[in-house]
């Protein structure tokens, strides 16, 4: 299960975006949170301009998003073998 955080704190993280100069990939790290989960809150807060991502920012975000397809596919596949498998047991 995903960690919450409130309104006050996604508010900061996306002030770092758009005012603190650092790119969205370097806040998400700084702040220790997935650079997908941040780029959510700026499109939420209502003006992302992608193109203000650099190309290497670009290539990351394409990335991740692949990653976390696979990762979830995965997941999705142990879920389905571990439920298997307990069944099979008893």
């Amino acid at each position: 299960m995903g960690r919450k955080f409130n309104e006050e704190y996604k508010q900061e993280a996306v002030k770092l975006v758009k005012e603190g100069g650092l790119s969205l990939c370097q806040a998400a790290r700084d702040l220790g949170i997935a650079p997908s989960t941040l780029c959510k809150w700026v499109k939420d807060s209502g003006d992302l301009n992608l193109d203000s991502l650099t190309i290497a920012e670009k290539d990351e975000l394409k990335l991740l998003r692949k990653e976390v397809k696979q990762l979830r596919m995965e997941r999705d596949i142990l879920k389905k073998a571990t439920a298997y498998f307990a069944k099979t047991s008893m």
